[in-house]
């Protein structure tokens, strides 16, 4: 209903999570970003979490996800997130949750209400090194993400690579609310790209690059069944962060993947 659509984002407070990312230890984890979304595609405020760890954490500020405005609170640790974040069944509280994060493990009953999100059609957004995050959670990453980036060799397979700073132009590769923005035109920025990871055949790619320091796919739809889920290969930095077609599928696929558009 619209009163209950109304109820899901307004102050709704993103939270940072620290990670085991060696990059991001050291440093403390105390901001938490307070997001209100104005009614994009003519429904209600939309209800978001976004985790993040704290390497990155500045990063979401820079980005501002388009439409929103954002004020900086304080207060919010990581500690406290944990125990509130997962650990509670967030159906009917949030419509799509972004993810920023790396190298992270969930617990149990963490698992299971994340699951239980996802098979109660929630919409999940996987943003650049999230695609690293759960590495012992083989579901989420076959079933719902479709693509995996190996920090470490897994069996047969190497580790994945990247490259900073790279000349990314990437086509669209079919018409999809999410890059319908482009107009079947190319994107063009400077970030930082993945090779070696592992995709699945059963994504869909929405756009590809013939960069030679890329898989190929940058962005695409997971192959869950029920959840609408969008996984964006870049986002490292400024260079995607600050490029406005970078930002509009980024919002997009925020809209998208919580059935508010498309």
């Amino acid at each position: 209903s619209t009163s209950t659509m109304q109820r899901t984002l307004i102050g709704r407070r993103y939270a940072l999570l620290r990670t085991c990312d060696p990059i991001s230890s050291g440093h403390d984890l105390d901001d938490g970003w307070r997001v209100r979304f104005c009614g994009w595609a003519g429904r209600g405020p939309l209800g978001c979490r976004a985790i993040a760890d704290g390497y990155r954490g500045r990063n979401l500020r820079e980005l501002d996800l388009p439409g929103a405005r954002s004020d900086v609170g304080r207060g919010l640790d990581a500690r406290a997130f944990r125990r509130r974040g997962f650990s509670r069944d967030i159906r009917g509280e949030f419509d799509v949750v972004l993810f920023f994060n790396i190298g992270t493990t969930l617990p149990s009953d963490a698992r299971a209400n994340l699951t239980a999100f996802v098979e109660g059609g929630g919409g999940v957004v996987v943003l650049h090194h999230a695609l690293a995050s759960y590495p012992d959670w083989p579901w989420w990453y076959e079933q719902v993400v479709g693509g995996r980036y190996l920090t470490a060799p897994d069996g047969d397979q190497p580790a994945s690579t990247y490259r900073q700073d790279e000349e990314i132009i990437a086509i669209p590769t079919r018409d999809h609310p999410v890059t319908a923005s482009l107009g079947g035109f190319p994107i063009h920025m400077y970030d930082e790209t993945y090779q070696g990871m592992w995709i699945s055949p059963e994504s869909e790619v929405l756009l590809r690059t013939g960069l030679s320091t890329s898989d190929g796919p940058i962005v695409w739809l997971g192959p869950h069944e029920w959840a609408r889920v969008v996984v964006i290969q870049p986002g490292h930095g400024s260079g995607a962060h600050l490029n406005l077609a970078f930002r509009t599928i980024l919002r997009h696929a925020v809209l998208w993947s919580s059935r508010g558009s498309g």
